[in-house]
């Protein structure tokens, strides 16, 4: 018997066994390669401390960067909202801010994002009175000249 009729008796007699090792092998090269290659994924509670660090170095740009990543897997996560919210706020962008908290309420019904939103639209608001003022003022001057 020759080494290749061996090889071929072996093989026929053990190719399940062959093939599974194979495919085991395979399996752990792969599973291996994914963990050490791969960049970890922060979690959600590393992400919020990290915006937050951010958020306190006034680091507001970066500290939008975790939480946007934060909010496409997790829409319902009301820290991530509160704190987008301060980060525009930050970059001096209030219409953003309010936009945000309107969006965190209607995804989370957060009574904090709720008392926030009403807060910031306060503060962002012009009354009638104001308005009438500004108006009465204009008419005036155009009067005069």
């Amino acid at each position: 018997m020759d080494i290749l009729e061996r090889i071929s008796k072996f093989y026929n007699k053990n190719r399940h066994w062959i093939l599974g090792g194979g495919l085991l092998t395979l399996a752990i090269i792969v599973t291996v390669a994914v963990f050490l290659l791969l960049p970890k994924r922060k979690t959600v509670d590393e992400k919020l401390a990290l915006s937050e660090q951010y958020i306190r170095d006034g680091e507001y740009q970066l500290a939008y960067y975790e939480l946007e990543d934060i909010l496409k897997f997790d829409d319902e996560c009301v820290e991530a909202y509160k704190y987008m919210a301060i980060a525009y706020e930050g970059l001096g962008n209030m219409a953003d801010a309010i936009d945000v908290l309107r969006e965190g309420v209607v995804q989370t019904d957060s009574t904090m994002l709720k008392k926030m939103l009403v807060e910031r639209e306060g503060n962002f608001m012009v009354s009638d009175d104001e308005l009438e003022d500004d108006t009465s003022s204009s008419d005036e001057s155009s009067d005069t000249e």
